[in-house]
């Protein structure tokens, strides 16, 4: 079974995992089996993802080192990649908006995908609930632990554009249980809070009924209600088939990097502290004394026999050049596994598509296409509950309630305008050549919607490739007393 172990001082991961039930359908007789039997899984998973929350934070295993030979040269410093890695993939993935559009059904570019006034009002009511910045907070709950969730409840006095309230949940204290099947749907999404005793009070979303219990030393019985949606309202979210965080592969290369420079501030340490050799001397108290308050003399006494007295610092550096260049491997190596670009400077003769591909520029984005894809169908099921709510409200339009599933899409628009240069003269190249403008787009993949940007611009890009035919006309009526021109025809003829 997947899951952690402890190697040394540190949490070896290999991902949550996966809740599944042989239980066809939730009763309020077996409700209770089933959630004790999840939350065996889920606290492994909590454990895991504890870790991994106070890791991001900067509570790693270096903090906790114990050093036998001279303890009292132990200094302990972290090297915070992984909130480096987090920061960087959470901002390059969700730092612009994640916006509802139109999705053209029947294939036709020229739709506005934007002017259903129908998506419209449902961005509004998202935006009424800050989506954006819920949809910042997600993202990094499953970026770090490798889980994420998000509820969608209707509101008990709806007071602004949105019938409901959309909640970032707490992924330590929530968990969904699958079904153990091909299908894999979701039977039971299950939430909680711990009291100061440490009792739990679980609700429990399954489609039919909403259930609420006590867990521990003062057990409630189960209630039962009417789950009015019709679904769970309970979506999780990952980025990955491994449910893994996004530094959670690299975290020995992490601890290593980590004790690699502590070390190395412990060797300047141990060399100004260095010890002192005597030989052939002796030291009495005051002597002894003199020395430790570092007062800069020392009066020694030989032992005798004609021996001359020596005193030498014990000292030994570490190669700084060598290290470093250990330290550069180990990071380039975390930040290729992790799929985020490098700091590498540009040197003579580097194109910018060069350094798009050697600084991983390329990796991040292909990283950050599959996310979409695991990102947009988690969203689906939420924008599901979100439809139900909205067609049960009678404070809602109308026109909005029509709106179904699958007349909707889920549109990122990341910045994209690196090597913005040789991109637009690679589009400009394939269309001088006759490739069709929208095909062209697609491969410079320089637009997050290209069927958009290409319906709002084909008329100037007809008239910058092609000559505005309207124009030529007139041109051509205001003339034709003195050019050789077919009026009647409106072209022109060669004399």
């Amino acid at each position: 079974m997947l899951g952690a172990f402890f190697v040394g001082d540190y949490m070896a991961h290999f991902g949550r995992r996966k809740i599944y039930t042989d239980v066809e359908a939730i009763t309020k007789d077996n409700i209770l089996a089933v959630v004790r039997e999840a939350m065996t899984t889920h606290d492994a998973n909590r454990i895991e993802m504890e870790y991994l929350f106070k890791y991001e934070k900067g509570d790693q295993p270096i903090l906790y080192r114990e050093k036998s030979v001279r303890p009292e040269i132990n200094v302990k410093m972290v090297e915070n990649h992984a909130s480096e890695i987090t920061d960087f993939i959470v901002g390059y993935q969700a730092g612009n908006p994640i916006n509802l559009v139109s999705r053209s059904v029947s294939g036709d570019p020229t739709m506005d995908k934007h002017a259903d006034t129908r998506i419209v009002m449902l961005n509004e009511m998202f935006a009424d609930e800050f989506k954006q910045t819920k949809d910042i907070e997600l993202f990094r709950n499953f970026h770090i632990g490798g889980l994420g969730y998000m509820a969608c409840l209707p509101k008990d006095n709806p007071l602004g554009k949105s019938p409901f309230d959309l909640l970032v949940l707490n992924p330590l204290n929530t968990f969904v249980v699958y079904g153990n099947d091909a299908y894999e749907k979701p039977i039971l999404a299950v939430t909680y809070r711990v009291l100061k005793n440490g009792d739990k009070k679980v609700t429990a979303y399954s489609n039919n009924s909403v259930y609420t219990f006590g867990v521990g030393t003062q057990e409630s019985g189960v209630n039962e209600s009417i789950n009015i949606i019709g679904t769970i309202p309970i979506v999780e979210f990952n980025c990955n088939r491994d449910l893994t965080g996004c530094f959670e592969k690299v975290i020995p290369l992490l601890n290593a990097i980590n004790m690699i420079n502590s070390d190395r501030v412990n060797d300047v340490a141990q060399f100004v502290q260095s010890l002192l050799w005597l030989h052939n001397a002796e030291l009495d108290e005051e002597a002894r004394k003199s020395l430790a308050e570092g007062d800069g003399f020392i009066f020694t006494k030989s032992t005798g026999n004609g021996n001359d007295a020596k005193l030498v610092y014990l000292t030994q550096k570490l190669d700084q050049s060598q290290i470093q260049t250990y330290v550069d491997y180990l990071y380039k190596q975390v930040l290729q596994i992790c799929g985020v670009p490098g700091r590498d400077k540009a040197t003579g003769g580097n194109t910018g598509s060069a350094l798009y591909l050697s600084n991983g520029y390329e990796q991040a984005e292909s990283r950050a296409k599959e996310m979409e894809l695991m990102y947009t169908r988690s969203a689906m099921q939420l924008l599901d509950v979100a439809l139900r709510i909205i067609r049960l409200s009678p404070n809602v339009d109308a026109d909005i309630k029509s709106l179904e599933i699958n007349e909707i899409d889920v549109e990122f628009s990341r910045d994209r305008s690196f090597d913005v240069a040789s991109r637009t003269n690679a589009l400009s190249t394939m269309l001088n050549m006759g490739i069709a403008p929208l095909h062209a787009m697609r491969v410079v993949d320089l637009f997050n919607d290209v069927e958009t940007v290409y319906a709002d611009s084909k008329e100037r890009m007809d008239d910058v490739l092609f000559g505005n035919t309207n124009e030529l006309e007139n041109t051509v009526n205001v003339d034709s007393t003195n050019a050789g021109i077919d009026v009647t025809e409106g072209t022109i003829y060669d004399n």
